[in-house]
């Protein structure tokens, strides 16, 4: 008896673990693919091949007029009435000149880092005109003389052009200083040229002085784009 009994009880121990293998489900293998990143490719960069040699690439680094190259997205119809004219909206650039040969000197790269305590002066325009920095840091076009629209949500930006004089310091890769400077069209260093960056194919034209600092007197070398 003590037998028969000590045998159904193990019996039902094997049967217990059997249904209780048979229970277990391993935890489903995810197969779902990772969506892949989104990549933004900016359409504030700019190039140009220089007259006397070397390439120039400007990069705009303003995150608000990137945004609003198609057309305002936040627009609310506001409208200015001002005593003074709005200033240019003004937005940090990062420069990249490659192989130019600065007199004497072997071609070389030189950077100037953007510099969020120093920004170019910008006129931005497109079909509709130019425009200005207005209220909120939004684009504001002219309607009159001191009255001023907010950008609309089609009105894209195509172009925009150096307003002001702008210098910026930069360095090779062999660690020399230069500085890297701008003109507007009615500064006689300008030789009238408006340099200019064309949203459509990412051009760059215009002209572009270029000084190696720390040597004396060394001439500038003009870039004609």
């Amino acid at each position: 008896m003590k037998c028969s009994t000590l045998g159904a009880l193990l019996c039902s121990a094997c049967v217990a673990t059997l249904m209780s293998c048979g229970d277990s489900t391993p935890a489903p293998v995810d197969q779902t693919t990772p969506a892949a990143a989104t990549v933004v490719l900016s359409r504030l960069i700019f190039t140009g091949e220089a007259n006397v040699g070397g390439a120039v690439k400007v990069e705009i680094k303003d995150s608000y007029i990137e945004s609003a190259l198609d057309g305002n997205p936040g627009f609310l119809g506001t409208t200015l009435t001002t005593l003074t004219a709005l200033p240019e909206h003004k937005s940090s650039i990062k420069v990249t000149i490659d192989n130019l040969s600065y007199y004497d000197q072997a071609p070389t790269q030189i950077v100037c880092n953007e510099d969020s305590n120093n920004k170019m002066s910008i006129v931005y325009s497109g079909p509709f005109g130019s425009y200005y920095e207005g209220t909120a840091g939004k684009l504001y076009r002219a309607t009159a003389p001191l009255q001023y629209i907010e950008q609309g949500l089609t009105e894209n930006i195509t172009e925009a052009a150096v307003s002001a004089f702008f210098l910026t310091s930069c360095k090779d890769t062999n660690g020399n200083s230069y500085e890297v400077s701008f003109y507007p069209s009615s500064d006689p260093l300008s030789h009238s040229i408006t340099t200019t960056f064309r949203v459509l194919d990412g051009s760059l034209k215009g002209i572009i002085r270029v000084h190696h600092e720390g040597e004396g007197h060394v001439p500038f070398v003009d870039m004609l784009l």
